[in-house]
């Protein structure tokens, strides 16, 4: 099954090259994707890691973060959680969507890529129904209580 995520950011725009070493810009391919970047994440004597990232096009942002919200407030989270949830959620300005064929556990690289991006653009990642910070601790959803176990 392939890796499934988002990373919300609280800029405008980024440069992944500041991340990454191998990074090409593809123009948009539909009205949803502002453009995107391939990023290849594959190290010397491993196979071939690429994703993609798909940048979200404004216009479709705002009822996209708006149903989030509403997605974190329908949760059996305690209050708190879901207000600094819904927080963090509205200080957003980009939304990157991951795109691979791999999965996070047949390729572990996959996933320190989503936070190494979050981490250096001070953003979150969505993973598993779960709003995940940049330093890995989860905020809402099912990995919360994961993590606890």
């Amino acid at each position: 099954m392939a890796a499934n995520a988002a990373i919300y950011l609280p800029v405008d725009q980024i440069d992944p090259t500041h991340v990454f070493d191998k990074v090409t810009l593809i123009p948009a391919e539909n009205a949803q994707t502002a453009h995107s970047y391939q990023i290849d994440l594959s190290k010397v004597g491993s196979g071939q890691t690429i994703i993609q990232l798909n940048v979200m096009e404004k216009s479709v942002m705002t009822p996209h973060l708006t149903s989030f919200v509403n997605y974190v407030a329908g949760l059996d989270e305690p209050e708190e959680r879901r207000l600094t949830a819904a927080k963090v959620i509205g200080q957003t300005r980009m939304v990157v969507g991951l795109v691979t064929a791999q999965d996070f556990q047949d390729d572990p690289e996959i996933w320190h890529a989503l936070f190494r991006l979050a981490g250096h653009y001070r953003g979150f990642v969505f993973v598993h129904d779960s709003l995940v910070m940049a330093n890995g601790m989860p905020l809402v959803g099912p990995l919360v209580e994961k993590m606890a176990q």
